[in-house]
Parts: structure tokens; sequence; C-alpha cells
């Protein structure tokens, strides 16, 4: 949930993969403005989700400084990544995307936010 529509609706975050240590995952970002910057915020554990631009920011509090880059000309972003080890069973990790939008509410659209749990 917590999506914050930009100039083409809501942007769309999935993911893909199991969370357990060594695995393939991947989160996918679509429907966001072409070519904007956007940042990806995570958090680990509990979150506090805080009211941000017109809408919610749910990985609250983050981990470490976002991920930034663009997105496509499609409005898309893959990001795939390998789970570490030493992760405890239960664990929750949040992920929500950020994106410089001029048609959305402050300027910002945000994606929905996704958890995950480690097993």
């Amino acid at each position: 949930g917590s999506a914050l529509a930009g100039m083409t609706g809501d942007p769309i975050l999935q993911g893909t993969g199991s969370l357990a240590a060594g695995s393939s995952n991947q989160v996918d970002l679509t429907n966001a403005a072409p070519s904007a910057t956007a940042g990806l915020f995570l958090a680990l554990g509990p979150v506090s989700p805080a009211p941000f631009k017109g809408g919610t920011l749910k990985p609250v509090p983050l981990l470490g400084p976002p991920l930034i880059i663009p997105t496509s000309p499609t409005g898309g972003i893959t990001t795939p990544f390998v789970m570490l080890g030493g992760v405890p069973p239960g664990t929750e990790l949040w992920v929500q995307w950020v994106i410089q939008d001029a048609a959305a509410v402050a300027g910002v659209a945000l994606s929905n936010a996704i958890k995950g749990v480690t097993p």
C-alpha cells in the first residue's frame, strides 16, 4: 500500500524471490514517470510509517542512504539482488520507491511499499 500517484497513476512495485540466504531476488518498478530520478528506500524490521509529501513513506526508520537511479524511458526499474546470509528468520524487509514527478503532489510520486519476510 501507500502509493502516491504521478503522471501515469500509481507507480507499482512488485518483488519476487524467497529472501533465503544466497537466493536470487528482484524488485520491479513499473508505471513511474519516464526517465525520472528515483530513490529506493529500505528498512529492516518493524516500521513506523511517516507522512511524506502528501503520501506515506513506509520504510521508516531507513537503512542507510537510498539507492538513487533514473527510471527507464518507459518508467520502470528492475533491481536484482542476492540475499545476504546471517539475517535472522522472520526479519521484515520493506522497500518503496520515491520518484520525482512534476504531475504528482508536491512533485514526488511514491510506489506502493512491499514487505518481505526472511524464512
